[in-house]
């Protein structure tokens, strides 16, 4: 969903670059193509990576404890019954 709005964004600017005014063109597809390389390489390639780089430091501030990611996840009737086992 994220990828494609970052494309339509960057078609938006990149319809910018059709206009008779120079210093427009020139921003909107400058921006546009700021916006699909943001989209493209930094939100789907560089984010995740260093999401597994880091693992779980990368929450830092907060310390979130696996009881508390479990019981939000999953449905409490599943929660209920690991916790009899």
């Amino acid at each position: 969903m994220i990828t494609s709005a970052g494309i339509v964004l960057a078609a938006v600017f990149a319809a910018l670059g059709v206009l008779p005014l120079v210093t427009l063109g020139q921003l909107g597809l400058i921006v546009g193509v700021g916006v699909i390389v943001d989209t493209l390489v930094v939100r789907t390639v560089i984010v995740p990576a260093v999401f597994g780089l880091v693992g779980d430091r990368i929450w830092w501030p907060g310390t979130p404890r696996r009881a508390d990611r479990t019981a939000a996840s999953a449905p409490p009737a599943l929660v209920d019954a690991e916790t009899r086992d």
